[in-house]
């Protein structure tokens, strides 16, 4: 494919589904292996993607991208990017922050967004991909004649846009036509609409076919060029076979109003079993439809009526009167048919997602919810979607809900056996101190055979002996293990289970301020912590207790004024440990925290990078990446020096100054 996209003028690429218009601005942008050939791009570019790219910040940050601000040009884009009504429903205006993904937005608020991202970046070639499509017509003719016509913010700017919309393809200065990865047709609009049988023209008509089959085949559609006329040929068939959609809606209202007699025909024909109170009832949603038909077929009579009565002279008012009071009693039987269905239960149809919110057509995959305070998404500010940092001692319920989940069972079978293995241990212990003692019992003996004798059977017994407590202690060591390994992994089965069903049930509103990698981030690092290291920490403190308390028992038992230095060691040891417990532990959360940001950071870039490179701003996002490590490394580097033996100096206190001594002199 060799083409050309002048300077200063903005060229439309068109083609079918999968032609490779995206695939052709991915090229221009770097994105795809180069088999052969080159790509020659004067000047910087700007990228507005498909499916528009926010990230976590706020709504000002997003447009400058980091970009100085210049209040005056960030007026002029926000005005010509139709965002100034929107930021007077933000709370904070453009300073309000916008959730992760721009979660509380609608599809076309953030493709504006995007838009208005590439008017401020002041680049030399601008890529559109589609930039009207989660837009409604509306805004997208204010887009058109503002941004994008030839009379806008870029008008004399390099533009190269994948357009769909035909007034994109009517105002563009040159057309490109793709199919199948290939340059078919290259001109002006009206040298490659001049031809009836032309592919662009083909295109044109499949687009306005589309359109009348998406607008239910009964609106009027704006011919671009006199040579299509298949949309009043598409409407005179249309016609011809099915009923103008008034009669449709007539008889459509009629099937539900009339429910019990359409429902029993509808399930008799299909063959299917519904229960006799909902046959006697319509769905609440169908009721709506109903009413909403019903009352458009009176306006169209009553329009219908006022016609006949200025050609053929006034009707009569009663009649009138007397269809509009029958509508009415049909419209009340049919709300109190409703409420008295309100509680029989059975599958309901959902209402169909919202498809215009603020002017913009949302995307039917992710429909907008909002909250039941306010009339649209909760937003918050830059504040309030900090992370808080638990401060002070790990709550009991916090151990108590993680023992609970091991289960009380196994939780007991393990504390017992770490007990009988270090009873055993000792057992162990006390037996070879006896046994030494016996050497002084051999050596009083007096007859050496008896001595012989004696030996030999005493080595045996206590062989035997201590052959049997180190197998108690191997064996209750070994089922305290596999005890407790098995309790946690129940536990983290069950820890994890809790979370995620928590988080699958969780409003919308909390995915507003929470941001996707701090959600990522309790899942990964905080579930593994509770996977490697809770047990192994929990099962050393208890053997280490188990063996202070018994080691303290015996020598104690031997020594009892031994009591007394161990008293005030053991005040010592616990004001040592609460220092070093409240370090290690806030400077574990510090790590923890500071996680999150290095996990929605990279999920950010990973959605973005497209983007990130058209910008030119790689090495950036690098830098900010290595300064979030850094930030997480020097916590991690801390929590490493706190659990280290020795005392540390703090290294913000200032050394005294030690002058230096004079120097030698030579010879001397």
């Amino acid at each position: 494919m060799t083409i050309y996209f002048p300077e200063g003028q903005s060229t439309a690429i068109v083609g079918r589904v999968g032609s490779g218009k995206s695939s052709l601005l991915n090229a221009l942008l770097g994105n795809m292996e180069r088999i052969s050939g080159r790509v020659n791009i004067k000047g910087s570019i700007a990228y507005v993607a498909q499916q528009a790219w926010i990230f976590n910040g706020t709504l000002r940050d997003n447009i400058l991208f980091h970009k100085p601000f210049d209040a005056e040009r960030y007026e002029r884009i926000l005005s010509a990017c139709a965002l100034q009504q929107d930021l007077t429903i933000l709370p904070s205006g453009d300073l309000t922050l916008i959730g992760d993904k721009g979660i509380n937005l609608s599809g076309g608020q953030k493709q504006r967004i995007s838009i208005a991202r590439a008017c401020y970046s002041e680049a030399d070639v601008y890529l559109f991909d589609d930039p009207l499509a989660a837009i409604d017509a509306e805004v997208a003719s204010h887009l058109l004649r503002e941004v994008l016509g030839r009379h806008g913010l870029l008008a004399k700017k390099t533009r190269i846009i994948a357009a769909h919309h035909p007034k994109l393809i009517q105002n563009a200065d040159q057309i490109a036509m793709l199919e199948a990865g290939r340059l078919v047709e290259y001109g002006t609009y009206s040298k490659l609409t001049q031809s009836r049988n032309s592919r662009l023209n083909v295109f044109l008509i499949s687009r306005e076919a589309e359109e009348v089959e998406e607008a239910g085949m009964g609106s009027e559609v704006t011919t671009l060029n006199p040579h299509m006329t298949v949309g009043s040929s598409l409407r005179s068939n249309h016609s011809a076979v099915n009923p103008p959609p008034t009669q449709r809606s007539r008889s459509l209202s009629k099937s539900i109003t009339d429910w019990p007699t359409y429902s029993r025909s509808r399930c008799s024909s299909e063959s299917k079993w519904v229960p006799e109170k909902l046959l006697a009832c319509p769905p609440p949603d169908l009721v709506e439809i109903g009413l909403f038909l019903a009352a458009v077929s009176l306006a169209e009579n009553e329009a219908a009526d006022a016609e006949a009565a200025t050609e053929e002279g006034p009707c009569e008012s009663d009649q009138k009167e007397s269809f509009q009071s029958l509508t009415r009693q049909r419209g009340d039987h049919l709300r109190s048919e409703v409420s008295s269905c309100s509680n029989v239960s059975g599958p309901r149809v959902k209402s169909a997602p919202e498809t215009v919110k603020d002017g913009d057509r949302t995307e039917a995959s992710t429909p907008q919810k909002t909250s039941p305070e306010l009339p649209g998404a909760k937003i918050v500010t830059t504040e309030q979607n900090e992370e808080k940092m638990a401060t002070g001692r790990v709550k009991f319920v916090v151990f108590w809900a993680y023992i609970r989940r091991i289960g009380s069972f196994l939780c007991s079978v393990g504390l017992l056996s770490m007990i009988g293995a270090q009873l055993a241990s000792c057992g162990t212990g006390l037996w070879l101190a006896d046994w030494s003692g016996d050497a002084k019992a051999y050596n009083n003996m007096t007859t050496p055979l008896a001595n012989q004798t004696t030996e030999g059977s005493q080595r045996a017994w206590r062989l035997l002996i201590y052959g049997f407590l180190a197998f108690l202690q191997v064996l209750f060591s070994l089922l305290g293990y596999l005890t407790l390994a098995v309790g946690n992994i129940r536990a983290v089965k069950s820890l994890h289970a809790a979370f995620l069903n928590c988080i699958l049930r969780v409003p919308t509103s909390f995915f507003d301020t929470v941001p996707q990698g701090r959600v990522v981030n309790r899942f990964s690092s905080d579930v593994a912590a509770v996977d490697n290291q809770l047990m192994n920490s929990l099962r050393s403190s208890i053997q280490t207790s188990l063996q202070c308390l018994v080691t303290f028992a015996l020598t104690a038992s031997l020594s009892p004024w031994i009591i007394i230095p161990l008293f005030f060691l053991s005040i010592f040891y616990f004001a040592m440990q609460n220092v070093f417990v409240a370090t290690s532990r806030q400077l574990k959360r510090i790590d923890s925290v500071s996680k999150s940001p290095i996990f929605s950071h990279f999920s950010e870039t990973l959605l973005g990078v497209d983007t990130i490179r058209a910008y030119g701003f790689g090495s950036l996002f690098v830098e900010i990446n290595a300064q979030r490590l850094d930030t997480n490394n020097m916590a991690v580097f801390a929590t490493g020096i706190a659990n280290r033996p020795a005392v540390c100096k703090n290294i913000d206190e200032k050394e005294p100054h030690h002058p230096s001594p004079p120097p030698l002199p030579i010879g001397g």
